[in-house]
């Protein structure tokens, strides 16, 4: 029997032999890998003969759930080589992409994959090309727990102060007010505020809309910016690259590192910390699991812990 050949993190067949898919002697022969065994073997290769599953699946995601251009390129990175592997997917089992994640290196890496995978499969049940999911009740590799950087609500106001313009002070102020992405806030049009509320009502991830609402002094921030700028487009007048740009400026002058998403993380950690539950943070910043807002919740703890705690040695 043909000893298989191990998998590299991008895909690619390396050398020499593995024992990590599973079979009982330590060894698989590639056609068994490629999940191109049992019964139905030959109708199921028929009927997906020549799919480009790649291009396909980014094709609906950008169709029903709005796929950004992130989004794609998070895609064809996470998911690219596995699907260069295994030509016909409908035939893999569970222990092949255990067998593939295991040659993946590092944490996070390992598990960028193992989500789009599980992704894909989930949009393959549902279109009905797969029975069950090979992820089903899959765990997701343990990632480090890190604690995640973010400003203080001292440091964002520094920065507001700071900001060279009313614009750039508006930007920072509405990111801490309401925990927009980076292409939520970027996007946001004249048409879409309403001021008798000082809210927005934006397009989140995955068309998802949802309001969010800002201060009394953000509203100032932004009317100034607005009296000298006439908007044709979004309010900004530059891009979400251009945002990005002016926060490095900034903490090029001022020795405070911000960047979009630690904005959304001191949002979501600030409100923990004044007692809102995980359930109505999730619902303001548009999160379409508890799973990180429960992370920033733990950092949040963690903050609250450390302030209280008087060192016993005094």
């Amino acid at each position: 029997m043909e000893r298989v050949i191990p998998i590299h993190r991008d895909g690619n067949l390396l050398g020499k032999h593995s024992d990590v898919f599973g079979a009982g002697d330590g060894t698989r022969t590639r056609d068994s890998l490629l999940g191109r065994q049992g019964p139905d073997r030959d109708a199921k290769l028929s009927v997906n003969k020549g799919v480009n599953w790649l291009e396909t699946f980014i094709d609906s995601r950008k169709g029903e759930r709005g796929l950004t251009q992130k989004g794609e390129i998070w895609i064809r990175e996470a998911l690219g080589g596995f699907l260069q592997l295994f030509s016909n997917p409908v035939m893999v089992s569970r222990q092949d992409i255990e067998g593939f994640l295991v040659q993946v290196n590092g944490s996070w890496n390992k598990h960028s994959k193992f989500r789009a995978i599980r992704a894909f499969y989930n949009w393959l049940e549902g279109q009905g090309r797969v029975q069950v999911s090979p992820c089903h009740k899959m765990q997701a590799p343990k990632l480090p727990q890190v604690v995640l950087s973010h400003p203080s609500l001292a440091q964002i106001r520094e920065l507001v102060e700071k900001a060279p313009t009313f614009r750039d002070r508006a930007i920072i102020s509405l990111f801490a007010d309401t925990g927009m992405r980076l292409t939520e806030l970027a996007n946001v049009r004249a048409d879409m505020i309403d001021w008798a509320t000082n809210t927005i009502r934006i397009v989140g991830k995955g068309r998802k809309e949802r309001m969010v609402k800002f201060s009394a002094s953000t509203a100032s921030l932004i009317r100034k910016h607005l009296a000298q700028f006439s908007p044709n487009g979004n309010i900004w007048g530059i891009t979400a690259n251009g945002i990005q740009l002016m926060l490095q400026r900034l903490y090029r002058d001022t020795g405070i590192k911000a960047n979009p998403h630690s904005f959304r993380r001191a949002f979501a950690i600030e409100l923990r910390k004044r007692g809102i539950d995980s359930l109505t943070i999730q619902c303001l910043g548009g999160w379409e699991s508890l799973d990180m807002v429960e992370r920033y919740s733990k950092a949040a703890k963690q903050e609250i812990a450390l302030a209280e705690y008087v060192p016993l040695m005094g």
